[in-house]
């Protein structure tokens, strides 16, 4: 039986590097798409906390419900208070909107979930005399500009 000389082992070292090398990066393969799933699930998860936070909030303080309701049908006669309490009730509302865009923009939310939290969205912000279009333009200054780029389209072509 013959001794495999340095050159032998050399060659053989390097293929067993490059298998190594191989299974390395499939590893990490794996691992980024796990990890971009995880951050998806995070995103949507995320915003239905949000959104069930809110509905607590107006389902277990009745005054809160009150002055949302109020805003929604007869805004002329909330007082500045009432409106005022609306407005920072509204704000995270419109946050969350925009955070739910940006997500998707950047692909960690899917299509279909956009469209369906943009269509729950769209239903207060494109209802008639809505309160929240109404809160989303007195605080313009605030939104990222993909988003007020994209509330502009909605004001020009979906709520009219």
């Amino acid at each position: 039986m013959q001794r495999l000389g340095f050159s032998q082992w050399a060659d053989i070292l390097e293929v067993a590097t490059g298998i190594v090398v191989i299974v390395t990066l499939i590893f990490v393969g794996i691992e980024i798409r796990q990890n971009t799933a995880a951050i998806k699930m995070q995103a949507h998860s995320t915003a239905l906390d949000k959104l069930d936070g809110r509905s607590y909030l107006l389902a277990t303080d009745p005054d809160l419900h009150r002055i949302v309701k109020l805003a929604e049908t007869k805004r002329n006669e909330m007082t500045e208070e009432e409106w005022s309490r609306f407005t920072y009730l509204e704000l995270p509302h419109l946050a969350l909107w925009e955070f739910i865009h940006d997500a998707h923009s950047k692909g960690n939310i899917d299509e279909g979930q956009w469209q369906g939290f943009d269509r729950y969205f769209l239903s207060f912000y494109c209802s008639s005399s809505s309160p929240m279009r109404s809160v989303y333009h007195e605080n313009l200054e605030i939104w990222s500009d993909p988003f007020a780029s994209y509330v502009a389209t909605l004001d020009t072509a979906k709520c009219n």
